[in-house]
């Protein structure tokens, strides 16, 4: 006699259990990879914005100045890009900082404490505090040359104004001579006067005077000037030379510009302006297109240097430049203001 045949209808039930247990155990992998990281222990850093002064300074209009709480959220956004942008499993990030707004005026940075095999907790906050606080003035130049750029006068002499205005305003940056009209003793047209970057040379380079190392560059308009706000993305790379440098591109809606305008000036030199420094200067063999790789110059770039501009460049500039207040131990949950 036949026995039952009950071992097919088994086989469906093994397969829905187990249908049903693979959403449960992604579930508690999620719950276990989103467990916070303890902070206990760990630093928190306190930060405020001006939103007066940010507006009596031009860098946000009325109308964002009233909305404090979407300016501030802006704020937070970036700074959670700019220091941990490295991302693990599913999307979470690797550091375990916290960045959380406490009203529209104020926010904090909380990172966990240091391991035993990376950087001193006063190493990584100065480190932090260069991400969160720094902010990144990157654009593309066209060097200055003496028959086209100069009417009316000539490059020593304009050498020697700018060199004037430096040493009667030694508290001044070069960004403010460059920003001042014709005739309020500033530059020639859209020439800009930049220092080649020197930092890391011996001694007696160091001492070399700003003025004393300036170049003369072409500012462009219109749809030929790029600046950090062109870039949509940025990597760690090398250089020619195998030195650390920074891979940068052009977003697409900017490609044919960029193309166009290396190709109406190729033979000239391109001085790409960092912070104001000019980074790097070369001549335009040939239209260039979108990618290209920013060196440090004559003396290159630093491992750190280069991983923390690409942080800040990929994660764009800050709405509002945040004021440092004080640095504290967590041992406690930060009071939210109303």
């Amino acid at each position: 006699m036949n026995q039952p045949r009950n071992r097919p209808v088994l086989k469906p039930l093994l397969i829905v259990a187990a249908l049903f247990a693979i959403p449960c155990c992604l579930v508690i992998w999620q719950a276990f990879l989103r467990a916070p990281v303890s902070l206990a222990g760990g630093t928190r850093l306190n930060y405020s914005i001006d939103l007066e002064q940010a507006l009596s300074a031009g860098q946000i209009t009325p109308e964002e100045a009233q909305e404090g709480a979407s300016l501030m959220q802006q704020t937070v956004d970036i700074v959670r890009e700019r220091i941990d942008p490295s991302r693990g499993p599913l999307g979470f990030r690797k550091l375990g900082a916290r960045v959380e707004a406490l009203s529209p005026r104020s926010f904090i940075v909380e990172l966990p404490p240091v391991g035993d095999d990376g950087p001193t907790e006063p190493e990584r906050t100065q480190s932090i505090r260069r991400l969160v606080e720094s902010d990144v003035e990157l654009e593309f130049y066209i060097g200055a040359l003496e028959d086209r750029d100069f009417p009316g006068t000539d490059r020593a002499s304009e050498l020697a104004r700018v060199s004037a205005w430096l040493l009667e305003n030694a508290a001044a940056s070069i960004s403010t001579y460059n920003a001042l009209a014709r005739d309020e003793g500033g530059p020639l047209g859209q020439v800009r006067w930049y220092p080649r970057r020197t930092m890391g040379l011996d001694v007696e380079l160091e001492r070399v005077r700003p003025e004393e190392r300036l170049l003369p560059v072409v500012q462009q308009t219109g749809r030929h000037r790029f600046t950090i706000e062109d870039i949509v993305s940025s990597e760690v790379s090398e250089g020619g030379l195998g030195d650390p440098a920074i891979l940068v591109d052009m977003s697409d809606g900017r490609k044919a510009d960029f193309h166009d305008f290396s190709s109406a000036h190729v033979g000239d030199e391109l001085a790409i302006v960092l912070n104001g420094e000019i980074q790097m200067i070369a001549t335009i063999l040939s239209p260039l297109e979108g990618s290209f790789i920013i060196e440090g110059g004559m003396v290159g770039f630093t491992q750190q240097e280069v991983d923390e501009l690409t942080q800040l460049i990929r994660a764009g500039t800050l709405p509002v430049k945040p004021n440092f207040e004080s640095t504290e131990h967590i041992d406690e949950p930060p009071t939210h203001e109303e």
